[in-house]
């Protein structure tokens, strides 16, 4: 029996781990891209992020102003999508923004 078979069933885990402007950011993933049915995870982790700092950024003009604001967050997210189906997504936690 070939190795591709059980290879296939393995996790990636990808792992980015960085300080922004002194916020500390973790992004840990965990997937099955070579399966018939794909399932992936993203676990986010940010810690006050100034937000005006990033403003700028953005693709497009924000329609709104952001003078201040920090953003953390602490997300779990789960993708699960089997062959000739829609995809599912499933969210735990929320961000938060504080404004002082």
């Amino acid at each position: 029996m070939c190795c591709w078979a059980s290879a296939s069933a393995a996790f990636v885990e990808p792992l980015v781990q960085m300080v922004i402007d002194g916020s500390p950011m973790r992004i840990v993933g965990a997937a099955r891209p070579f399966q018939v049915s794909h399932d992936s995870v993203v676990d986010l982790k940010l810690h006050r992020l100034d937000l005006p700092l990033y403003v700028s950024y953005a693709p497009m003009k924000l329609p709104v102003k952001i003078p201040q604001g920090m953003l953390s967050t602490d997300l779990y997210l789960h993708f699960v999508q089997a062959q000739s189906q829609p995809l599912i997504l499933t969210r735990e936690g929320r961000p938060a923004i504080r404004t002082s």
